[in-house]
């Protein structure tokens, strides 16, 4: 009897996995330009978004982490779709040398993986919405900041 009790104390300890407001979509998009900048994004089947800049994105590591918006997750999907990223790779124009993307998609409609150089209008549009929602990572930050005609601190 005292091992069914161990039993069912370990079986409730086994955690549900989170319900996915992507459909599934995991991603990860990496940008470096001109060797000065660098960016990392990875988007999780829960609609977290997570961020890295400079050597952090050089390594894939995560500075940032928030929740996506409905509205966001939808718009990504939608890209994500639109482009059909799920049937067919992204290409990069080769120009400028400088300017090199990583991108990985997974999810229901498969997995993809691509390393490019150059211009690619589709990865801009996709880094470009991430890059917006990231920007909320600023907002504590800004607030705390005197506003234009207030007296400063000393």
């Amino acid at each position: 009897m005292p091992c069914l009790g161990v039993m069912f104390l370990i079986a409730g300890c086994v955690s549900t996995p989170q319900a996915s407001r992507t459909g599934g979509m995991k991603l990860k998009l990496g940008i470096e330009e001109s060797g000065n900048m660098a960016a990392y994004y990875t988007v999780a089947a829960d609609g977290t978004i997570g961020f890295g800049g400079g050597l952090d994105a050089r390594f894939e590591r995560i500075a940032w982490t928030g929740i996506m918006q409905d509205e966001e997750v939808a718009k990504l999907i939608s890209l994500i779709e639109q482009h059909q990223l799920y049937d067919r790779k992204p290409v990069g124009t080769g120009e400028p040398k400088s300017l090199k993307w990583r991108f990985e998609l997974s999810g229901p409609g498969g997995w993809s993986r691509s390393r490019l150089t150059g211009k690619c209008p589709i990865l801009r549009e996709i880094y470009d919405l991430l890059n917006t929602i990231s920007r909320r990572r600023f907002e504590g930050v800004m607030e705390t900041l005197p506003k234009p005609g207030e007296p400063g601190k000393n």
